[in-house]
Protein backbone atom coordinates (compact mmCIF):
# COMPACT_ATOMS: atom_id res chain seq x y z
CA UNK A 1 0.00 0.00 0.00
CA UNK A 2 1.15 3.72 -0.58
CA UNK A 3 0.96 4.23 3.60
CA UNK A 4 3.22 1.36 3.56
CA UNK A 5 5.74 2.33 1.23
CA UNK A 6 5.80 6.12 2.42
CA UNK A 7 6.40 4.52 6.07
CA UNK A 8 9.48 2.25 4.46
CA UNK A 9 10.67 5.65 3.02
CA UNK A 10 10.62 7.05 6.06
CA UNK A 11 12.39 4.38 7.97
CA UNK A 12 14.98 4.45 5.33
CA UNK A 13 15.72 8.05 5.79
CA UNK A 14 15.81 7.70 9.37
CA UNK A 15 18.60 5.01 9.26
CA UNK A 16 20.45 7.01 6.88
CA UNK A 17 20.88 9.67 9.60
CA UNK A 18 20.15 13.22 9.60
CA UNK A 19 21.78 14.85 6.43
CA UNK A 20 19.42 11.90 3.81
CA UNK A 21 16.86 14.49 3.30
CA UNK A 22 19.36 17.33 2.41
CA UNK A 23 20.80 14.40 -0.05
CA UNK A 24 17.46 13.35 -1.03
CA UNK A 25 16.56 16.87 -1.93
CA UNK A 26 19.89 17.91 -3.48
CA UNK A 27 18.85 14.84 -6.26
CA UNK A 28 15.80 17.16 -7.22
CA UNK A 29 13.04 14.46 -6.45
CA UNK A 30 9.24 15.20 -7.13
CA UNK A 31 7.01 15.09 -4.11
CA UNK A 32 5.33 12.35 -5.44
CA UNK A 33 8.71 10.16 -6.11
CA UNK A 34 9.93 11.30 -2.92
CA UNK A 35 7.00 8.50 -0.99
CA UNK A 36 7.95 6.01 -3.56
CA UNK A 37 10.68 3.49 -2.26
CA UNK A 38 12.44 2.17 -5.25
CA UNK A 39 12.49 6.01 -6.68
CA UNK A 40 13.77 7.13 -3.51
CA UNK A 41 16.40 4.01 -3.75
CA UNK A 42 17.42 5.12 -7.13
CA UNK A 43 18.17 8.58 -6.39
CA UNK A 44 20.30 7.47 -3.69
CA UNK A 45 22.35 4.98 -5.67
CA UNK A 46 22.82 7.97 -8.56
CA UNK A 47 24.13 10.61 -5.99
CA UNK A 48 26.63 7.98 -4.54
CA UNK A 49 27.80 6.16 -7.92
CA UNK A 50 31.36 6.58 -7.95
CA UNK A 51 32.11 8.72 -11.19
CA UNK A 52 34.95 7.59 -12.97
CA UNK A 53 36.88 9.87 -14.78
CA UNK A 54 37.19 9.30 -18.41
CA UNK A 55 40.51 11.10 -19.38
CA UNK A 56 42.10 8.71 -16.51
CA UNK A 57 40.52 6.17 -17.82
CA UNK A 58 41.40 6.26 -21.27
CA UNK A 59 44.94 7.36 -20.40
CA UNK A 60 45.96 3.91 -18.17
CA UNK A 61 44.62 1.98 -21.19
CA UNK A 62 46.35 3.82 -23.50
CA UNK A 63 49.40 3.10 -21.53
CA UNK A 64 48.48 -0.56 -21.28
CA UNK A 65 51.17 -3.20 -22.89
CA UNK A 66 51.60 -6.97 -22.27
CA UNK A 67 53.62 -7.90 -19.23
CA UNK A 68 56.60 -10.40 -18.98
CA UNK A 69 54.43 -14.01 -18.44
CA UNK A 70 51.09 -12.86 -19.44
CA UNK A 71 49.21 -14.70 -22.27
CA UNK A 72 47.68 -13.16 -24.76
CA UNK A 73 44.26 -14.06 -23.70
CA UNK A 74 44.75 -12.19 -20.20
CA UNK A 75 46.04 -8.93 -21.88
CA UNK A 76 43.05 -9.22 -24.09
CA UNK A 77 40.71 -9.65 -21.10
CA UNK A 78 42.56 -6.63 -19.40
CA UNK A 79 41.71 -4.33 -22.88
CA UNK A 80 38.31 -5.24 -21.94
CA UNK A 81 38.02 -4.42 -18.81
CA UNK A 82 40.05 -1.68 -19.11
CA UNK A 83 37.46 -0.05 -21.82
CA UNK A 84 34.35 -0.10 -19.97
CA UNK A 85 35.26 2.97 -18.40
CA UNK A 86 36.69 4.80 -21.43
CA UNK A 87 33.36 5.77 -22.76
CA UNK A 88 34.49 4.94 -26.75
CA UNK A 89 31.34 4.38 -27.24
CA UNK A 90 30.83 3.44 -31.30
CA UNK A 91 34.41 3.05 -31.24
CA UNK A 92 35.17 0.77 -28.50
CA UNK A 93 36.03 -2.55 -30.19
CA UNK A 94 38.37 -0.43 -32.69
CA UNK A 95 40.52 0.84 -29.72
CA UNK A 96 40.95 -2.11 -27.87
CA UNK A 97 41.85 -3.67 -31.37
CA UNK A 98 44.31 -0.69 -32.06
CA UNK A 99 45.48 -1.27 -27.95
CA UNK A 100 46.11 -5.29 -28.79
CA UNK A 101 48.20 -4.43 -32.16
CA UNK A 102 50.35 -1.68 -30.34
CA UNK A 103 50.71 -3.17 -27.04
CA UNK A 104 51.49 -7.01 -27.74
CA UNK A 105 54.74 -8.18 -27.06
CA UNK A 106 54.70 -11.04 -30.12
CA UNK A 107 55.29 -9.10 -33.58
CA UNK A 108 53.83 -11.67 -35.70
CA UNK A 109 50.94 -11.75 -33.61
CA UNK A 110 50.40 -7.90 -33.85
CA UNK A 111 51.03 -8.31 -38.08
CA UNK A 112 47.98 -10.01 -38.41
Amino acid sequence: SKEAEERQVSAFLYCLGEDAEDVLVSTNISSDDKKVYGQVIAQFDTFFKVRKNTIFERARFNRRIQIDGESAEQFITCLYQLAEDCAYGDLREEMIRDRLVVGIRDSTLSER
